[in-house]
């Protein structure tokens, strides 16, 4: 399906330049808004061979996969909110899934994209310690909230050097294409999720509390992101 997967892009990139309105850098120059969409289209092109090669028996399940909107004045339909904890430490979350794909079992694999290179701290093994939820949450969403089987989950990049997916997945699963480190048993894999979810709690327990602690030499990958105004260097 590469080919009619090119020619969709092709129509939409279209779709993105066309006419004043575009909303493809609206406001900059012509010569600013070609030269971005040229940018988009070469990574998205070398994502989608890279996608036609890894893909295997993999199908979309669902694309921008909602949770936990169902009070909005929205149509669009959504899965209940994530519920976590009981009594004081109750949570609810909402969000989006950019992607959940599924094989004809009803195993399900979860991906976010990111439209900058890989970072270090998407592999499971970071996760903890670098205060990563985003894609566990994700997992625990589909374990909960539907009747799939989440056997992988992915921080998905569409620039750099290297392609390939990082992030978590059962050494069941089937999945191509992946880092051989990132995968666990299905024993591990569930403890994983467990632990995220009882990370998410205590973040929302210390937010309910006002312990907002500035943390700069932790607060980005690089260090404190603000040095110039950041009361606790």
């Amino acid at each position: 399906t590469l080919g009619a997967a090119d020619a969709l892009l092709t129509r939409l990139l279209a779709e993105l330049s066309g006419g004043p309105g575009a909303a493809l850098g609206a406001g900059q120059p012509t010569v600013v808004r070609a030269g971005a969409l040229r940018a988009i289209e070469a990574d998205l092109r070398r994502y989608l061979r890279h996608e036609a090669a890894t893909g295997a028996q993999w199908r979309p399940f669902g694309l921008e996969l909602r949770f936990g909107f169902q009070d909005e004045q929205d149509e669009r339909p959504s899965l209940p909110p994530l519920e976590l904890g009981e009594g004081e430490d109750h949570v609810r979350i909402r969000g989006m899934i950019d992607r959940v794909d599924v094989d004809p079992a009803g195993r399900a694999v979860v991906r976010d994209y990111k439209s900058g290179a890989g970072r270090p701290d998407w592999p499971a093994a970071r996760w903890s310690a670098d205060r990563r939820l985003q894609v566990a949450l994700y997992l625990v969403v589909v374990r909960e909230l539907t009747e799939l089987e989440p056997v992988a989950g992915f921080y998905q990049p569409l620039r750099g050097d290297d392609l390939r997916a990082r992030g978590l997945y059962s050494l069941e699963a089937g999945v191509s294409g992946v880092v051989d480190r990132d995968g666990r048993s299905p024993e591990e894999f569930s403890a994983l999720l467990d632990d995220a979810a009882q990370r998410a709690i205590a973040v929302a327990a210390r937010l309910r509390a006002g312990r907002l602690e500035p943390c700069p030499q932790t607060c980005s990958r690089d260090g404190c992101a603000y040095p110039g105004i950041c009361r606790s260097q």
